[in-house]
């Protein structure tokens, strides 16, 4: 079969749609059942909503854990991929619905994180760094646990941002399958991963819409899942370190630098909620979250995107594109950073 038979595109589509109509439809009822069960976001200092709004919208994946089940019966999905995603996806979910509800504690989470991050590493087999590190296996293990963790607690960094995730969920998932392609990969190889598309479409709906936010079982999810299409791009030498360098430009520097600023000019460490990130502050003074991600966005297409691709080609090492990058990210950082500038009420 070719990698993009036309036939086969034309079903990857339809079946894409179904899955967008049922994850609308539970999105909707769910509105509504998330208020019953009180699992609601309330007006805070940190956000600009001012009524109460439904939360925990990242349920929807539980839909998606079927659509996997689904393709474990057909013999599609890879076991190891099949066991982290079914395992792992249900941990999270159950998890973020928990916190959604009653707010658990930060030792609480760390320890679920933790048990995840084991989960991968046990289930694949292997770390993700062993030819960087000539040390041995614990030493790839170790980092490769602090490495899971900190993208989960990456997301947590990032809150109140729901539209933002999932954009740049989005974004990943797209230069992840344009990059499949070019390297040949098959789709029928991809579609576990294609498949999580529609529900992420009809949560940023809602989210837009204002009518729900994903919660923490949407943000943790969301978080394990691109540690997941790391592991499988990794494995299939499809990106390495210097795509993912390239793609999570933004959130490398933005989570970099306030937690240095944090820690070192307020004391504090990355537990407590805050609103210390610059994307935060340019929200606030613009009261419109929709902005940001439209300016996030258009600098990732026609800017990052383009450097992937010549980095992807060897026209352009690794140096020279995360430094080309990171120049515009690091000025606006620096720019709207409430702690460099404090420009913000909170922060005078």
């Amino acid at each position: 079969m070719n990698n993009l038979d036309f036939n086969f595109i034309i079903k990857i589509t339809i079946f894409s749609l179904f899955l967008y109509t049922i994850s609308f439809f539970y999105l909707n009822k769910w509105i509504f059942i998330s208020k019953f069960f009180l699992i609601t976001s309330y007006p805070t200092k940190r956000g600009l909503h001012k009524n109460p709004i439904s939360t925990s919208g990242g349920t929807v994946f539980s839909i998606y854990l079927l659509v996997v089940l689904f393709f474990e019966y057909l013999g599609t999905i890879d076991q190891v991929f099949f066991l982290l995603i079914i395992l792992g996806g249900a941990l999270t979910l159950i998890y973020g619905v928990l916190d959604d509800k009653y707010i658990l504690s930060a030792k609480k989470k760390i320890i679920v994180q933790s048990i995840l991050a084991i989960l991968i590493l046990i289930t694949n087999q292997t770390g993700f760094f062993s030819y960087l590190f000539n040390q041995g296996v614990y030493l790839d293990f170790i980092i490769s646990y602090l490495f899971i963790v900190t993208i989960f607690n990456s997301c947590n960094f990032i809150d109140g941002a729901d539209g933002t995730l999932l954009f740049f969920k989005l974004y990943i998932l797209t230069v992840f399958i344009i990059i499949s392609l070019i390297k040949n990969f098959f789709l029928n190889e991809l579609l576990f991963i294609l498949f999580l598309i529609p529900f992420l479409i009809s949560l940023l709906y809602f989210n837009i819409s204002r009518k729900m936010f994903i919660g923490e079982s949407g943000s943790f999810f969301i978080s394990f899942f691109v540690i997941i299409v790391f592991i499988f791009s990794i494995n299939n030498n499809i990106l390495n370190l210097g795509h993912w360098l390239l793609i999570g430009s933004y959130f490398i520097w933005d989570v970099s630098i306030t937690f240095i600023l944090r820690l070192f000019k307020k004391n504090s460490f990355f537990f407590d909620a805050h609103k210390d990130h610059a994307y935060q502050n340019f929200v606030f003074l613009k009261k419109k979250h929709q902005l940001f991600n439209l300016i996030l966005m258009t600098f990732k297409i026609f800017f990052v995107t383009p450097i992937i691709f010549f980095y992807e080609y060897n026209y352009i090492n690794i140096y020279y594109s995360f430094t080309f990058v990171s120049l515009p990210i690091i000025c606006f950082i620096i720019n709207y950073s409430p702690i460099i500038r404090q420009p913000t009420n909170e922060n005078k």
